[in-house]
């Protein structure tokens, strides 16, 4: 059985609006572009959540050790780094295909001046880091009784 990767056939809408050379130029630098995020690092989804009480982050590393990931607050920033390690091949395997991103990653959010730093919490659980970011006493909302 062989496989083969699926290229729909979108060329003929894109000689429509571009020419030829810029097409060819445009996927060799997308490609070679492509081609070194995939050798050199990934970048994990997050979801940034703001309630009434706190702020959420949720990212999303499957595969990823706890004990890979590191999570620091410097001045205004929480950065969250860690490293997916690729288990190593056997010679016997035969990959058909390999879209897993591997390697070292980093996301840094700039934390807003309504936070309080040092009640800061993380959780990991199903390949979901989540953090907890309470917000100060002074910025919450709060309802002044009109006298």
């Amino acid at each position: 059985m062989t496989v083969t990767k699926y290229k729909p056939s979108t060329h003929l809408l894109r000689d429509v609006f571009f020419p030829k050379g810029f097409d060819s130029m445009m996927n060799s630098f997308l490609q070679e572009t492509d081609e070194n995020l995939q050798t050199s690092f990934f970048r994990p989804s997050v979801d940034v959540v703001e309630h009434e009480e706190n702020y959420e982050i949720h990212v999303s590393i499957p595969g990823v050790k706890r004990d890979d990931i590191t999570l620091d607050v410097q001045r205004n920033q929480l950065i969250v780094s860690g490293e997916r390690k690729q288990v190593t091949e056997k010679k016997e395997a035969k990959y058909h295909t390999g879209e897993i991103r591997y390697g070292k990653f980093s996301r840094t959010f700039y934390l807003p001046d309504d936070v309080n730093h040092n009640a800061i919490e993380a959780k990991f659980e199903d390949g979901v880091l989540n953090i907890q970011i309470p917000k100060a006493e002074q910025a919450k909302p709060k309802t002044i009784k009109i006298k």
